[in-house]
């Protein structure tokens, strides 16, 4: 009787024992081996703030226009030479947790508006360092979210009241030009006026009647290594970079037939098996198969087809027919450029290869090859008024050069997509910042709560903008900064529109001088770096499981281009 009553007694006592043995190792015996669990402050919070200042360090060179390159080497080898922040960030491959929700962010900011993604960067890197000075003082991470998101609300609001202008013409060359330039210039400083010009132009070639449902896509962009920038022009059309196929290079008035698969006698998909008992049945076969092409290609001649598009290969019997009836070939390997040319055409793509059907048939002005430097492009061109498609054909003398340009222009035509939405401008060059920052710091000192010491680091943290902008032209960014603010505390007209004039070297109006920044690019912009600032700074522990072994997976799928 005594023994039953003993292991009764016992047996749990051993594992109360091996569970306080097990509470007092920590957390790691819940998790499997070779994971790894931090918390406090020292390990986790300000290791996670240090990452996202280091991050905003390495961008905050490459603010503005003259910002300087950084040279990125991806894990594919190759080589990207920009001061483009989402390239570099991008390409950089971020794999620490914290600083990764800052890179998510600048993304976010240029997926949304195609702008304004080192602003996201930087202005989160200086928010986690005055949210680091707060720490250092004794204030609760509690305190500093509450006073970031109190002074984000206000900043959103102050926004509003200092619009400068708001564009209503966006079929107007003109306009859209002045409302990239701040944006591209940052891009390729000294080639703004005549880029913004080529850019506003497909723009407009583009815009539908409903400037809101302004497609970014339609604006294709085609590059060819040689020449100079100065060199590049905009087609109204398409141009692919490949040759036709036969000898017809040109066509005039074009009835378009397009052909998803290849252009050949249909085959069975298994092996098929004919039997031959001599070679007069030999010869008919292949007569019977010759007569059956040609019959297909006279149905084209006749409807008025003078163009075929193949998406797969063309047979050496159907270019031959082809090239009879003067008909011009030309092969589309890539799907998404097929939906492009037909977007272009306005054609519907035959699935088989067969007789054409005519309300399948595209129409354009003009096809033609044309030799560009060294290589041979084929460009499908439509009256201005008729085209849905642009392309900007860009010249430079490297690849680098190319790919600069080629980001100038996405980023042009994503601020005409914003401008879409919302055509209301702000005053550049960092005058909004020292406005917004002086205005916080009022906001500051009025709030009783202890909130008002963030609201004022806020503020703070809005100058880093004006100083990066110094930093980079070369200017004393100390002396810029109390300038500003020296100016925006008089009682002059548009004193809120004074901003670092990169080429004076001096602060001035930059109003007058077209360097304007969106409002919805700024609106969403504080808003993104100040959600990852507050998430990172209220995160108190992390926990990592071991990584999974195996090779890395692919980060691309397939032959897709970038767009897609």
């Amino acid at each position: 009787g005594i023994l039953p009553s003993f292991r009764s007694f016992v047996i749990p006592l051993f594992f109360l024992i091996t569970m306080i043995k097990n509470m007092r190792s920590g957390a790691p015996n819940l998790f499997k081996e070779g994971s790894r669990h931090f918390s406090g402050l020292e390990t986790v919070v300000l290791k996670n703030i240090q990452a996202c200042v280091d991050l905003a360090s390495i961008t905050r060179t490459s603010m503005g226009p003259t910002g300087m390159n950084k040279m990125v080497i991806n894990y594919l080898q190759k080589l990207f030479i920009t001061s483009d922040a989402a390239t570099i960030i991008k390409e950089m491959e971020v794999v620490h947790p914290a600083a990764k929700m800052v890179v998510l962010a600048a993304g976010m900011q240029q997926k949304e508006i195609g702008d304004g993604s080192n602003f996201v960067v930087i202005f989160a890197g200086e928010l986690c360092q005055m949210a680091e000075d707060m720490i250092h003082e004794g204030h609760h991470t509690r305190d500093i979210v509450t006073g970031y998101n109190m002074a984000l609300k206000k900043s959103l609001e102050i926004l509003d009241e200092l619009v400068v202008r708001t564009e209503v013409d966006l079929k107007n060359v003109e306009v859209l030009s002045r409302g990239m330039r701040a944006a591209v210039s940052a891009k390729l400083y000294g080639y703004e006026d005549f880029l913004c010009e080529l850019i506003a132009k497909a723009c407009c070639t583009v815009m539908p009647k409903e400037s809101f449902n302004f497609a970014v896509d339609n604006v294709r962009v085609c590059k060819v290594v040689g020449g100079q920038v100065y060199g590049s022009e905009m087609i109204s059309g398409m141009v692919l970079d490949r040759m036709v196929e036969g000898n017809v290079h040109k066509v005039k008035d074009a009835k378009i037939a397009l052909f998803v698969g290849s252009v050949d006698t249909s085959s069975t998909e298994t092996k098929g098996t004919v039997l031959l008992k001599d070679a007069e049945q030999l010869l008919k076969y292949n007569i019977g198969e010759e007569q059956m092409m040609e019959k297909i290609i006279q149905q084209f001649a006749d409807l008025g087809v003078n163009v075929v598009i193949s998406g797969s290969n063309v047979s050496d019997m159907a270019m031959h027919f082809l090239e009879k009836h003067k008909i011009l070939v030309l092969r589309v390997s890539s799907k998404f450029e097929l939906r492009r040319v037909c977007r272009t055409i306005k054609c519907r793509p035959h699935v088989q290869f067969g007789p054409a059907e005519k309300e399948y048939l595209g129409h354009c002005s003009r096809v033609y090859v044309r030799e560009i430097g060294a290589t041979k492009v084929t460009v499908f061109e439509q009256s201005e008024m008729n085209s849905s498609v642009a392309t900007v054909l860009v010249r430079g003398s490297t690849q680098n050069i190319v790919d600069d340009v080629e980001r100038a222009v996405d980023d042009g035509v994503n601020i005409v997509k914003a401008m879409s939405k919302d055509a209301r401008f702000l005053a550049g060059g960092g005058a909004v910042e020292i406005e917004l920052s002086r205005r916080l710091q009022t906001f500051g000192s009025e709030e009783s709560s202890i909130a008002q010491y963030s609201i004022k680091k806020f503020a703070e943290a809005l100058e880093v903008i004006p100083r990066a902008l110094a930093e980079s032209s070369g200017m004393n960014q100390t002396a810029i900064v109390s300038d500003l603010f020296a100016a925006h505390n008089s009682d002059e007209k548009d004193c809120s529109h004074v901003g670092v004039d990169i080429e004076a070297g001096k602060i001035g109006n930059m109003v007058s001088k077209d360097i304007l920044d969106l409002h919805i690019a700024k609106r969403t912009a504080l808003k993104l770096a100040t959600d990852a600032v507050t998430t990172i700074i209220r995160v108190d522990q992390m926990i990592m499981a071991k990584a999974a072994g195996g090779p890395k997976m692919g980060q691309k799928k397939g032959h897709w281009d970038q767009e897609d």
